[in-house]
């Protein structure tokens, strides 16, 4: 109950008013005594807690927020970062393999530093990338046997240099009887690709190339076999520029039409069941695209009644099981994670040159 009290009636306290029976000699109530309590305090008190406490549910949900956006923003720099650091390996790798008697030696063991360097920040990235799928909780844990000794003394042996130089002795840990278990992921390595996803999307409209072999640009022949129409569609210029060198290295001829978002893949495909222009071959998509996802240009290509049959393979920064299970759902004929060096990304020309003879399912 509130009621006026307190200074001079201009202060409004809560009272909590009871009334106690009185009893007399036989247990008959004789009279009822009230009694009122004081608990403006107390009300204050619980009214402080209540609104700290909706405080509090919309400062966590603000702090979940920022987490979400953090991981992305790690996520996609982590992703963006791969591509220039393959473009860089390729050729340090190249000049290191023809550097002996070229070179001088200090030249050569800069450009060996140089790799190294690079090497170590492309694990950076390919760390934070991990950290940033363990906090969304897209990494679900594989567990093999390891030598749990072996490996962590191959782990203490990066510190002996600084070990020894501080005056410490490293000493190798005992051998463990039996095999431990762990996630292969563990030795701080991945095997996520090398990639982008839409941190910064290309907003260019469709481009054609066409497609030379080697051999066919060197002898300016036309092309020895029935020219191919590939279809891919990728946000990233490097990514798509390494495709087109992989199709070129391994023969295929034809053209190429590059499509930098989804809502334009799907435009395009939309297009093709109302035009009497040729259907693709094969179709290379990217899962994270601006404006539409990979998974969703996929699922038109299926919806449609011309592109339905068309191969399509899956090129992804992600080598999440969800994202795979998705693209197998979705009818596509493979799924590739894109590599980390170069020499891998463009022996997926194999691959796509095989996928032009594979029905679409």
């Amino acid at each position: 109950m509130d009621v006026y009290g307190e200074q001079a009636g201009l202060a409004t306290i809560t009272i909590d008013f009871s009334i106690r029976p009185i009893r007399g000699e036989f247990g008959e109530i004789e009279y009822l005594l009230p009694e009122g309590r004081n608990i403006t305090e107390r009300k204050q008190a619980e009214e402080e807690v209540a609104r700290q406490s909706r405080e509090l549910r919309v400062l966590n949900e603000r702090l979940k927020e920022l987490d979400r956006l953090k991981t992305q923003f790690f996520a996609n720099v982590s992703h963006e970062f791969r591509t220039p650091l393959t473009l860089m390996l390729g050729p340090l790798e190249d000049a290191l393999a023809n550097a002996h008697g070229i070179l001088p030696l200090g030249a050569a063991a800069d450009l060996a530093a140089s790799h190294r360097n690079a090497l170590r920040l492309l694990k950076l990235v390919n760390t934070m990338l991990d950290f940033s799928r363990i906090e969304a909780g897209r990494v679900q844990a594989s567990y093999q046997p390891v030598d749990l000794a072996a490996f962590t003394a191959e782990l203490a042996s990066n510190f002996r240099s600084a070990c020894e130089k501080a005056g410490f002795r490293l000493t190798a840990p005992a051998l463990i009887p039996e095999p431990a278990w762990a996630s292969p992921s563990a030795s701080g390595s991945s095997n996520a690709p090398a990639g982008a996803s839409g941190l910064s999307p290309s907003s260019a409209e469709v481009q054609r190339f066409s497609l030379r072999s080697p051999a066919a640009k060197k002898s300016g022949t036309e092309p020895s076999e029935k020219p191919v129409f590939i279809f891919l569609a990728e946000d990233n210029p490097a990514d798509a520029g390494l495709v087109r060198r992989a199709l070129e290295e391994h023969g295929v001829e034809g053209e190429l039409i590059v499509i930098a978002d989804g809502e334009k893949a799907i435009r395009f495909i939309q297009a093709l069941d109302h035009e009497a222009a040729p259907c693709p071959h094969l179709a290379i998509v990217g899962l994270n695209l601006p404006k539409k996802p990979g998974r969703e240009v996929l699922e038109r290509m299926r919806l449609s009644e011309r592109c339905r049959h068309i191969p399509v393979v899956i090129l992804s920064s992600s080598d999440a099981e969800r994202d795979k299970a998705d693209a197998a759902r979705f009818g596509a004929s493979r799924y590739i994670c894109k590599p980390s060096k170069l020499d891998d990304f463009l022996s997926l020309g194999l691959i796509f040159k095989a996928g032009l003879s594979e029905p679409g399912r």
